[in-house]
């Protein structure tokens, strides 16, 4: 699990190599992700005020659906 502030701060980077790789424009794909974080955070404790989490495993079954195989690092 990783805090949903925490994937927010990594959002520019992660979309920058889908948007490269994918060649398409990189506010689209930060929106694309920014609303795969959204429907995927929950609150551990539900309550709705609490910090919220996803699951990293998850967020990558996502991405992988909508674009295929992850870039790879380094190209």
């Amino acid at each position: 699990m990783l805090s949903l502030q925490n994937a927010e701060f990594q959002l520019e980077c992660v979309a920058a190599k889908w948007a490269a790789d994918l060649k398409r424009d990189v506010m689209t794909i930060r929106e694309e992700i920014r609303q795969i974080l959204m429907n995927h955070a929950v609150a551990p404790s539900g309550e709705p005020s609490g910090v919220k989490f996803v699951n990293v495993f998850e967020i990558n079954l996502e991405l992988r659906k909508r674009y295929g195989s992850p870039p790879m690092a380094g190209r």
